[in-house]
């Protein structure tokens, strides 16, 4: 049986089916939290301009096929430790614009094959010293704490070894 796109897909969302695969297209649709019935063949998820205000263990639990998350220009001010986890194939991951002030250590855990995480324009004043170690195929880190906490700003673009090395540094 043919999959339609709009037997899988969220309420105020629009899906493309691109068989056997899903993007789900969510932005700018008023959404207070990351829609419970996304399909686990999603492979895009795009969730920017909308009102989450924090990102859940289940949100994204078992979404193994996906390689693009964008949840920019949300109110994010928290994401639970292992929110990602099971995103073992995610590649970009945008969170830019948010109001993010932390990020721990088990933030990332197991994103081993992403290569683009975008944070700028949060309201960060701590990244523990191992929030970045799983993330051993980072190529572009992109982040700035807030001015007014006087910390340091940055913007990487190739973050494939000097950034793991200097964050082992004791």
């Amino acid at each position: 049986p043919t999959r339609r796109s709009s037997d899988l897909c969220p309420k105020r969302c629009s899906c493309q089916v691109l068989s056997p695969n899903l993007a789900t297209l969510c932005a700018k649709k008023g959404l207070l939290f990351v829609p419970p019935n996304i399909d686990r063949h999603t492979v895009e998820l795009r969730l920017a301009d909308n009102f989450v205000t924090s990102i859940k263990r289940k949100d994204f639990a078992n979404m193994t096929r996906l390689v693009d998350l964008t949840l920019s220009r949300n109110t994010i001010s928290y994401i639970t430790p292992h929110a990602f986890a099971d995103l073992e194939n995610l590649r970009a991951l945008h969170l830019n614009s948010n109001r993010l002030t932390r990020i721990a250590n088990d933030t990332f855990s197991g994103m081993s094959k992403l290569h683009h995480l975008i944070l700028n324009n949060n309201q960060l004043t701590f990244i523990h010293l191992e929030a970045f170690n799983d993330l051993q195929a980072l190529e572009e880190l992109a982040v700035n704490y807030d001015r007014r906490a006087r910390r340091w700003r940055t913007r990487a673009a190739s973050m494939k070894h000097s950034a793991r090395s200097s964050a082992r540094r004791p």
